[in-house]
């Protein structure tokens, strides 16, 4: 594949996109302005100042679902909710861009149209409400994405800031965390270096006694939080299990869940060992994000439907390599479908009233499967 991840220079298809971005930022800073905490910042500034307080972070599976230093960096944004929520879009909203742009170069042969549009186009489509929402799965994306170009590009400091950066930016993030690890585990003592840095920049500001108060806390926080997501009959969680419930009232036990989860977290390892075998190198790095992207959409207890943002990139890159790669119409649309059908999946509530959030994780199973047909495939890539 021809690097072509590195040059600054920009095609006008993707200074378009970027002055599209730009139009996002102003559209999401005049909401904030005009609309203050029509968003979750304020959750996270209600976190920022607790930790400002001394005071407990966590409160039941509901309450607070972030690590203590997560709560720290948010507490150096303003204090007026509205520029904080303006601060902190713009601010996901840069990592997020640029990851998706370098990814996207990533990923393109250097001989075709620039994939960054329309996988733009797919992110869009997909997450606008999780942008409008301000939630930290725009940064936990971004930081994803990041991961993926430095680990192509060997840069094994910068992936293991990057790492911590995501468990600390969502705690979900711990899936691609780990399927980053078991196959680069050269990563090891240098994520231990980073995360024990994080830990000590808050004993140093908040002493050993509050530090580790909070993180036992996180700890508890977490198990309350699966146990609720996995038995907590809510109609808005949009996980596979959920799918059951909402579709035809049958909760699936527990036991079940969880063997169910540690076998599709086998096979997607599995998978990814695969994808390293059989394609290029920066392919094996789409299939990592992918793969696990699907996975914490499938088999988290607690996702919810605008955590769906997270496979929009995966999306995307087939949305445009019909296009760019194939000049194949019909596969084109097919693609297309994937896209679309997010936002208008809450009219699944129309086939079973009252239950709207299994629309999601049923297109990322098909799309999941899509995939590993597309892994196995022996169709030429051009990669």
């Amino acid at each position: 594949m021809t690097d072509n991840s590195n040059t600054l220079s920009l095609s006008p298809a993707e200074k378009n996109t970027l002055l599209l971005w730009g139009i996002v930022g102003i559209l999401l800073a005049v909401a904030s302005l005009y609309f203050p905490g029509n968003s979750v910042v304020f959750n996270y500034q209600a976190g920022a100042e607790r930790w400002l307080r001394n005071q407990d972070l966590y409160a039941g599976p509901e309450g607070y679902l972030y690590l203590p230093q997560f709560a720290m960096l948010f507490s150096l944004l303003p204090a007026k909710l509205a520029l904080a929520e303006i601060g902190w879009n713009w601010f996901q909203l840069s990592v997020m861009v640029s990851g998706l742009f370098y990814f996207s170069r990533l990923l393109n042969t250097g001989e075709e149209k620039s994939f960054f549009p329309l996988l733009s186009l797919a992110v869009l489509i997909i997450g606008w409400t999780t942008f409008r929402n301000g939630q930290a799965t725009i940064l936990q994306l971004g930081l994803m994405l990041w991961s993926i170009v430095l680990l192509e590009n060997q840069r094994w400091m910068l992936t293991a800031a990057t790492l911590i950066a995501g468990l600390i930016s969502k705690p979900v993030f711990i899936v691609f965390f780990l399927v980053v690890i078991f196959f680069y585990r050269n990563l090891w003592w240098r994520l231990l270096l980073f995360g024990g840095c994080a830990f000590l920049v808050t004993v140093i500001i908040k002493g050993v006694d509050y530090t580790l108060a909070q993180h036992l806390g996180f700890i508890t926080m977490v198990q309350q939080a699966l146990s609720y997501g996995e038995g907590h009959e809510k109609t808005n969680w949009a996980h596979f299990f959920a799918i059951f419930p909402q579709v035809a009232g049958i909760w699936v036990p527990h036991k079940i869940q969880l063997i169910t989860r540690l076998l599709f977290a086998v096979l997607v390892l599995v998978a990814v060992g695969v994808a390293r075998k059989r394609r290029s190198s920066a392919m094996a790095g789409y299939y990592l994000f992918a793969l696990s992207g699907c996975y914490l959409m499938l088999f988290n207890p607690r996702t919810e439907t605008n955590s769906f943002v997270l496979v929009a990139p995966a999306i995307g890159y087939w949305v445009a390599i019909s296009k760019h790669r194939f000049q194949d119409k019909a596969y084109h649309a097919f693609c297309w479908l994937f896209v679309i059908s997010f936002p208008f999946a809450k009219y699944v509530r129309l086939i079973t009233p009252g239950m709207w959030a299994w629309g999601k994780p049923m297109i990322t199973v098909f799309f999941t499967i899509f995939l590993v047909k597309q892994l196995f495939s022996k169709e030429d890539l051009k990669e």
